[in-house]
């Protein structure tokens, strides 16, 4: 019983590839870079997330954006007064979406 759709085409040998965005590449290089998350990401809990980023990408969790943040991850929800720091001190400002 062949339960494939016919859209669907599978290369031998090969796992499908996920679709991966030019911002989701530069966060693969996370490792030991100073990140926050702010709003409520989708299916994750706030710990969840933040152990989702430690783990896989061995980024360092702050609470609060300061100047030697590198990255400000947003969700739904999104707090003002993080985004207004974010872009006084140039934080890379990066949609949640991308990769949760």
């Amino acid at each position: 019983m062949n339960l494939r759709r016919k859209s669907q085409k599978v290369t031998e040998g090969k796992a499908p590839q996920p679709k991966i965005s030019k911002q989701l590449e530069n966060l693969i290089n996370l490792k030991n870079k100073k990140v926050v998350i702010t709003g409520t990401i989708p299916g994750k809990t706030r710990i969840s997330a933040e152990n989702y980023l430690r783990i896989k990408y061995d980024a360092i969790i702050q609470n609060s954006v300061i100047s030697s943040t590198d990255y400000l991850i947003t969700g739904h929800g999104v707090g003002q007064t993080k985004l207004k720091l974010a872009a006084r001190w140039d934080v890379k400002i990066i949609d949640a979406t991308e990769f949760f």
